[in-house]
């Protein structure tokens, strides 16, 4: 099963954090980690883009409702479900 992460950039610290859990959580035998950086507003479109082309079986947003959104907008017409990781300042699309 491919897993595809679309991580809001974190600090160093965090993100190590973030990183070392989700290896921590997943058997990397039976699951293939693909953890990817967005560098600016916009870029989780074409990461999510990217990893639907590589046959993603889940995509997981990790960020607020902008990385969310990104994320959501590209497989609303997919059958790839999508997991939130709630990362944002904000998080109103967590809390709700």
């Amino acid at each position: 099963m491919k897993i595809y992460f679309i991580v809001k950039p974190l600090s160093v610290i965090v993100f190590k954090k973030l990183q070392k859990s989700i290896e921590k959580t997943f058997d990397k035998k039976k699951y293939s980690l693909n953890i990817l950086n967005t560098l600016n507003n916009g870029h989780a479109i074409d990461l999510a883009q990217k990893a639907i082309s590589e046959n993603a079986n889940l995509i997981v947003a990790c960020g607020g409702d902008g990385t969310i959104n990104e994320v959501a907008q590209v497989l609303v017409e997919t059958k790839i479900p999508l997991a939130i990781i709630p990362l944002g300042s904000g998080n109103g699309i967590a809390r709700h």
